[in-house]
Parts: structure tokens; sequence; C-alpha cells
């Protein structure tokens, strides 16, 4: 009776110190994960300010950003191809062969999209875009901007759109932040049996 009251106690502590040994290896794992995720947040930022810095020196400098005073123009069409447009409750569709886009840049970061009647130089709608706001939307499962009910863009092609127009490698160009960790750490949570 003894000898199995001694191997229950054994037994258990064993699992208990399993256990102990399991929760501090996840704690860890979840600690590395968000060490990781906190640089990448500080590379971004860091990353933003080179960019803006960069445009700065272009601008002023005999390399001009070419499109960053400009504009782009698209059609509705172009940009439902694109993917950048996913719905257009607010334009009836005789109506959407008549609007045009038009995608400015007045300083770096921000970024309007303006909606015109083809012909018009007078906007239906503006809206100004800021690159923090759009890097954070990114990473929902389903980023959206709403243009006042006219329409719908997915988030993640438009910054596809934008860095094509407005982020061109000239001279030096832009370069992809660089964390210390090429990659996240793998959050491995093993279940103690």
């Amino acid at each position: 009776h003894t000898h199995t009251h001694t191997h229950m106690h054994t037994y258990m502590h064993t699992r208990m110190h399993t256990h102990a040994h399991t929760h501090e290896h996840t704690h860890k794992a979840l600690l590395a994960h968000a060490e990781y995720l906190q640089e990448q947040l500080d590379a971004y930022k860091e990353y933003l300010t080179a960019v803006r810095a960069k445009v700065g020196e272009l601008q002023a400098g005999p390399y001009i950003f070419k499109k960053a005073r400009g504009t782009s123009r698209f059609t509705h069409s172009q940009l439902e191809k694109e993917g950048v447009i996913l719905e257009s409750p607010g334009i009836p569709t005789q109506r959407r062969a008549t609007i045009q886009y038009v995608f400015s840049c007045p300083e770096p970061g921000i970024y309007n999209i303006a909606m015109h009647r083809k012909g018009s130089q007078k906007a239906i709608y503006e809206k100004t875009l800021h690159l923090e706001d759009l890097l954070e939307l990114q990473h929902l499962s389903d980023p959206i901007i709403e243009m006042e009910g006219f329409v719908v863009l997915n988030v993640r092609r438009t910054l596809i759109l934008l860095n094509r127009i407005f982020m061109r490698k000239d001279s030096g160009g832009y370069h992809r932040p660089i964390s210390r960790h090429f990659s996240a750490p793998t959050l491995t949570v093993t279940k103690a049996t």
C-alpha cells in the first residue's frame, strides 16, 4: 500500500514538473515572438523616416522623384482588374466607364485619391491616405478602405499600386526594412502528456 502511494506521489511530482517546464518554454517562446514583433515595428518606423528623408533629398537634389509632384490617372475598370476596387455600391454600372481616379502624393507618405467624371476637373470625392495607417491596416484579416459608399478598396492592392506609382527606384532607391531577425521565431506550443 505504501509502495503504491510513493509511486503515485512520484508520478504526480513528475507530471507537475513536466507541466511547469512546458509552461515555462511556452512563456519564453511568446516573449521571443513579442520581441520580434516590436523589432519589426521599430524597423518599419525607421524605414518610414528614411523614405521621407530620401524623398526630401531627391526633390531638393538633381534627381527629382518624377511622379511625387505629379498625378497618375486610372479608369474604374483598370482598378477593378488590378484588384484595388473590390466593390462599387455607390456607382451605377452604366456610369463606371465615365469615372476616373487620380492618385497624387503631395508629400512623402501621404497620398490623395480623387474621383472625377471624365472631362471634369472637379472631384466628386477625395480621400487622403497615410502610409502608416495603410501599413497597420494591412495586417488585419480583411483590410479595406471605404470611400463614402462609392467604392471599397483593398488595402494590400492599394499599397502595391502606390508603391509602383510613387516609390520607383530612381537614384539610390528604397530598401526594405531589415530586422535583426529575417523571419519570425517559430512558436511551438507543446502539450504536456
